[in-house]
């Protein structure tokens, strides 16, 4: 199943897959920031929400695996492993967003973990996680429309 991206309506979160692995469960979730094909996000500041995201959720949670941001520049990608809800991987969300909201720094922005150390704006990155928390409420509200694709029965 693919998504028509012409109807999802951003922020929002939602499980873009789900997979069986030897040892548990594996789920992507995509977090929606920008409206695909209309607004992306500045290359820096997506940069350093994916340091902050994978930084702070992974100390908040062991089922979160990693985060990656999507080659569109609309959001990211959250790999959770378990049969994490909704609910669960939105308050993991939000708690990473709070605290890149307390940071001082980019997390794990220097030239010794990071391949364009310099690629990086705290204050863009805090702009967007303020954003998204104040409609913390629409995350799970997405309009979004499957359809069927040629390799689908």
């Amino acid at each position: 199943m693919d998504l028509d991206h012409r109807l999802m309506t951003p922020p929002s979160i939602r499980e873009t897959h789900r997979a069986s692995a030897p040892d548990g469960t594996v789920i992507v979730w995509d977090l929606r920031i920008g409206q695909p094909n209309v607004t992306r996000l500045p290359g820096p500041v997506l940069h350093s929400i994916e340091h902050a995201l994978i930084a702070y959720l992974r100390r908040g949670s062991p089922a979160v695996i990693h985060a990656a941001p999507m080659g569109c520049g609309t959001g990211l990608y959250v790999v959770t492993t378990g049969a994490l809800t909704f609910e669960q991987v939105a308050q993991f969300v939000a708690d990473a967003l709070e605290a890149l909201l307390r940071a001082t720094a980019v997390p794990m922005a220097d030239v010794q973990q990071c391949g364009a150390a310099e690629y990086h704006t705290l204050s863009g990155a805090q702009e967007v996680a303020r954003w998204l928390l104040l409609r913390r409420t629409e995350w799970a509200q997405a309009s979004i429309t499957p359809t069927t694709t040629a390799e689908e029965p």
